[in-house]
């Protein structure tokens, strides 16, 4: 994967030619492609803490998905993604959001 970033996840694979994740942006972005037999899989997440972020001061500005992503079967790009959101997190295991 080159250094050169795209603003979302369809872009990067299409830039990249292939499969490819990306971190630190708020919330997820998912992209699959399917040419053939041959799967193209992008991902841009970035968001696994519970606290708000002050310079993001618009109303949706905190509201993006939060939580961890698990690929499993991982085998030529290609794999079986599990999302694991910490509201789900907090509901299954207790807490309370800060």
């Amino acid at each position: 994967q080159t250094k050169n970033g795209a603003p979302n996840a369809r872009l990067q694979v299409m830039r990249e030619g292939a499969s490819c994740t990306a971190g630190h942006q708020q919330g997820l972005d998912v992209y699959v492609s399917h040419i053939g037999p041959v799967a193209r899989r992008g991902i841009t997440a970035g968001s696994c803490y519970e606290h708000e972020e002050s310079y993001l001061i618009r109303a949706e500005g905190n509201s993006h998905w939060r939580g961890f992503l698990m690929k499993h079967e991982v085998h030529l790009g290609n794999y079986s993604l599990m999302e694991v959101s910490l509201d789900y997190l907090r509901r299954k295991y207790g807490g309370e959001r800060p």
